[in-house]
């Protein structure tokens, strides 16, 4: 019986977000989902997901800063091809 191994992908990327180089860490969970983290300005750490739905991705998690939610589609992009 062959044994499934689904690989651990790790990356990090940088995006420049209104003036500000924010580093955002990736690990995807699996074909439709990545958790994602950054920091503020003030260093707290603020973590989501990305989902895939019907081929497009898309922020799901509650309550995020406006300048991740403003930056979905840079950090969608940080995204593409993995």
């Amino acid at each position: 019986m062959p044994l499934l191994f689904t690989p651990n992908i790790v990356f990090t990327s940088f995006i420049k977000i209104e003036g500000r180089v924010h580093e955002f860490n990736f690990r995807k969970k699996n074909e439709a989902v990545f958790e994602a983290d950054s920091t503020d300005d003030r260093g707290n750490r603020v973590m989501f997901e990305l989902c895939k739905e019907s081929e497009n991705w898309t922020i799901t998690s509650p309550n995020l800063p406006a300048w991740v939610r403003h930056s979905q589609d840079l950090v969608i992009d940080a995204i593409a091809g993995q």
